[in-house]
């Protein structure tokens, strides 16, 4: 065999071992349940909604009395919890630097350059690296739920994944809530007791035995003919099927609340009804304790959603670059303004795409709203620490200066919550990040996180050069 044709059949193999993973909701455990204090809990719950924003619309601003705030129009649907929400300014994503949207994906939870919007994250992401760091003992060290709309492509690249499990090997989100329910919570009853076994179940589960053992042989032998950057990845690859396997043969140590209950779904493929059915399925994963690190992603970065229940016939990315840059609300316009304050003349010309844009971060928000309904009504919200966040800055130009950020929940009173912080100082929209090294990166957020849910070894994340220490401004 020639060498080009051993490197042909090499790549040919590790793109069909990633192929693989799709056969994961077949491989995953059976639930289980055990004693543990619900007090010293903590859960960590990452969020995605896609395209960037409109600057003035998103976030908040502060309020007439000291340490005040007031939401922007996108985030009141929230205004129920404020009290319990962190908004969250001034931070850069610098590890995306002059990419667009898929770098903007890549880095988000990663915080590790990466360039070009088809290659994948070239780190961990930080939900990981805190699900390695609990070492809780749960069923499943972390979950990953996407909700897909009908115009979402449905194969596996840049935009469509978030979560690492390290450089180069993204996590598969389950995105069918009909067979997530049936495997997340296989063994659970209505009433959230765990069932007597089931001897097909019991057969299911040794033939997942032996597939592990199998492919971990097929990886270990071929790990020493691959080159050291095909070896990382297969390493990766394996270590993935090894934590999977331990979930299978663990007992877990997880103690399910009193609302802990297999979730109704309804199974069906427009966007409305995916957000409700990965709420439910997250929120029932918490209340059963089966995770303590979870993320909900809606659709992918570069959404082509169409939000027609909306009224809207164009999709989110498209409508997304009608809406102004900087540049048109800034010192280039023709009237001297900026892009948190623009003036009525500055608006006027993008009235359309502003309300279309609007329209659809209102629905976002009324969705996380929910979520936060559902997990008040299980009695856990205290206990979370959720994080929004977007690919993107200002959507209509792809850039990552000033990226909101959003904390709800309270971390088990480890968050001090009801505040707007201003964590760093905002970028100068009209220069690059490059040239601006006074602005704080969102590394510090990553490791903030971290510290929050207790991984206190966590003190820098991503890019070394990128982390200056702790939001000291978030701890209570």
């Amino acid at each position: 065999m020639s060498r080009r044709a051993h490197i042909v059949n090499r790549r040919r193999f590790l793109a069909g071992l990633g192929a693989s993973t799709l056969a994961v909701p077949f491989i995953k455990a059976l639930p289980s349940f055990g004693a543990a204090d619900p007090s010293a809990k903590r859960y960590l719950i990452l969020l995605f909604t896609p395209n960037g924003v409109v600057r003035h619309l998103m976030g908040a601003d502060p309020g007439a009395a000291p340490g005040s705030f007031t939401l922007r129009p996108w985030l009141m649907p929230l205004s129920d919890y404020q009290q319990k929400m962190v908004v969250i300014d001034g931070l850069a994503n610098k590890a995306a630097g002059t990419g667009t949207h898929g770098p903007g994906m890549a880095t988000l939870w990663t915080g590790v350059a990466s360039a070009g919007d088809s290659q994948f994250g070239n780190g961990i992401s930080i939900d990981q690296a805190v699900a390695a760091g609990l070492k809780a003992n749960t069923k499943y060290p972390s979950l990953e739920f996407r909700a897909r709309s009908p115009q979402d492509y449905e194969g596996k690249d840049t935009m469509s994944r978030m979560i690492y499990s390290g450089g180069g090997a993204p996590m598969d989100p389950w995105d069918d809530a009909t067979t997530a329910a049936s495997q997340l919570f296989l063994g659970i009853s209505a009433g959230g007791m765990p069932t007597m076994p089931d001897p097909a179940a019991q057969r299911l589960l040794e033939i997942r035995k032996r597939l592990f053992t199998r492919v971990d042989g097929e990886l270990g032998r071929l790990t020493p003919k691959m080159c050291a950057e095909d070896a990382a990845q297969l390493q990766a690859l394996r270590d993935g099927f090894n934590q999977l396997n331990t979930q299978i043969t663990g007992m877990g140590s997880g103690a399910a609340v009193a609302a802990c209950a297999q979730p109704t779904v309804m199974g069906q493929r427009t966007l409305p009804q995916a957000s409700r059915d990965m709420i439910e399925l997250l929120v029932m994963s918490i209340a059963c304790d089966l995770t303590r690190v979870a993320s909900l992603q809606y659709s992918a970065a570069r959404s082509p959603a169409v939000f027609d229940w909306l009224g809207q016939t164009v999709d989110h990315h498209s409508i997304s670059h009608t809406a102004p840059q900087p540049f048109q609300l800034g010192p280039n316009a023709p009237v001297t303004s900026d892009p948190e304050h623009p003036t009525a003349q500055q608006l006027m010309s993008a009235a359309t795409p502003i309300k279309q844009m609007t329209d659809v971060n209102i629905w976002y928000a009324t969705e996380i709203a929910y979520l936060l309904k559902r997990l008040t009504d299980v009695g856990v919200l205290d206990q979370c620490i959720i994080c929004w966040g977007n690919e993107l800055d200002n959507g209509s130009n792809h850039d990552h200066f000033d990226q909101v950020f959003v904390l709800m929940g309270g971390g088990a009173g480890a968050v001090k919550t009801n505040q707007l912080v201003q964590a760093g100082i905002i970028a100068d929209p009209y220069t690059q990040l490059a040239s601006q090294p006074h602005v704080r990166a969102h590394n510090d957020l990553l490791v903030t996180l971290a510290q929050l849910m207790g991984v206190s070894s966590i003190t820098k994340f991503g890019d070394a050069a990128l982390n200056t220490g702790a939001i000291t401004e978030l701890f209570a």
